[in-house]
């Protein structure tokens, strides 16, 4: 068996999710983390109420990581179009 060795440094990619506050257990985390990166998705145009909202939160977790500080990074968001990503084949 593997042994756990350390978060995920890289990025964190976050497909057709809300980021509800129902979910704050699971951002929290992120804040907490190291990774550099976080992908949102997005669905139909950024301008909709869902997706402004969605993008308000996720910027509200870049500001809570804050800055680089030591080894921990800042966190830098990339918005992506969900009907680009092909997961279901």
């Amino acid at each position: 068996m593997r042994k756990y060795r350390r978060p995920a440094g890289n990025a964190i990619v976050i497909y057709c999710h809300s980021l509800a506050d129902n979910d704050d257990h699971v951002l929290r985390a992120i804040v907490k983390g190291n990774a550099g990166y976080m992908l949102v998705s997005l669905y139909g145009n950024a301008a909709s109420p869902a997706n402004k909202a969605i993008i308000e939160k996720a910027e509200k977790l870049v500001q809570q990581r804050g800055p680089a500080k030591g080894k921990r990074q800042s966190l830098n968001v990339i918005y992506y179009d969900a009907s680009s990503a092909k997961v279901w084949g």
